[in-house]
């Protein structure tokens, strides 16, 4: 039986790499997915920092009046287009689940980047799965899925993304198995 018979698609969430992912490219990452459905995924990791800022990035768009200087994430192995996460409704090209948008056309871009508009992650390349192959890895165990929460990305810093994520991930299973009395820390176990 077909996977999206089954469950609902899985855009909108994140995808957090289990401990013992052990591919170099997804070591410890956490990722959007922007894209789920029979023909495969993509997505951007959200805690790979680039040297690049904003302003930088855009200089080599060749928009001189760019200020920004937020860090630009690395979105995955893959290269392509500048895409940019963020809140402003008319910059959207695609909307995300939970109001978020994506945007990777120049002049949006120009306009998220020049203006105080939100929320703003912008991206260099990203992720991507063919049909089948994110349910497998899923079925083995590679990925945890967790609700997207956007406000992560601007209260921790990247590197300390995955594990805040994956502290997440144990409480919910805790949650699920419905135990009660659990310590703060597990090592207290």
């Amino acid at each position: 039986m077909n996977f999206f018979s089954q469950k609902a698609t899985l855009e909108g969430h994140v995808l957090v790499a289990s401990p013992h992912l052990d591919d170099q490219q997804f070591f410890q990452t956490v990722v959007l997915l922007l894209q789920h459905d029979e023909d495969g995924a993509y997505g951007v990791v959200l805690n790979r920092p680039m040297r690049e800022t904003v302003q930088g990035l855009m200089t080599k768009l060749g928009v001189e009046n760019c200020r920004d200087s937020r860090q630009v994430l690395l979105g995955g192995p893959i290269s392509g287009a500048v895409m940019a996460l963020h809140s402003a409704p008319d910059c959207s090209e695609r909307c995300l689940p939970g109001g978020f948008h994506i945007s990777a056309q120049k002049m949006n871009l120009v306009q998220l980047a020049s203006n105080e508009l939100g929320f703003l992650q912008f991206f260099v390349g990203h992720a991507g799965w063919e049909p089948g192959q994110l349910e497998e890895e899923l079925r083995v165990g590679m990925w945890h899925v967790l609700d997207f929460d956007p406000r992560a990305l601007e209260e921790v810093a990247p590197e300390d993304l995955w594990s805040l994520a994956l502290r997440e991930v144990g409480r919910q299973a805790l949650e699920v198995l419905n135990i009660r009395h659990r310590p703060d820390d597990p090592s207290w176990n």
